[in-house]
């Protein structure tokens, strides 16, 4: 139903700092070794339901643009915990933000030097 309420949110570009060190290193070697799987179960668990074709083709996507060279070891595991913030950040508040109907403001903010503060181990 319409709103006419506003939405609002943010996203900040260093928000994939948070999955850096959840997966173990056997978790990253699973995800090098079947990178396709585990976008397209990715992309199943945020989708409830989609096609088949969806899936397969959203997860190509997803592998050229995160994944354009897939060594070293580092590098890969950085962008698993890249596209993993992205899915629950910056893509979840667009398709908000779309599908919201009334006003909307969308703000993005860019850490500058390091992060302090709470200890996430």
């Amino acid at each position: 139903r319409p709103v006419n309420k506003p939405w609002i949110a943010s996203n900040v570009n260093g928000e994939y700092t948070l999955y850096n060190d959840i997966p173990t290193s056997q978790d990253i070697a699973e995800y090098h070794r079947d990178l396709d799987g585990y976008l397209q179960n990715f992309i199943r668990y945020f989708l409830k339901n989609p096609e088949a074709s969806r899936v397969s083709e959203g997860s190509q996507l997803l592998k050229n643009h995160y994944f354009p060279v897939m060594d070293p070891i580092e590098n890969f595991t950085i962008e698993v915990a890249e596209v993993t913030a992205n899915f629950y950040f910056p893509y979840a508040a667009f398709y908000n933000l779309l599908m919201h109907q009334g006003p909307k403001w969308y703000y993005y903010l860019e850490y500058i030097g390091k992060l302090s503060g709470h200890n996430m181990s």
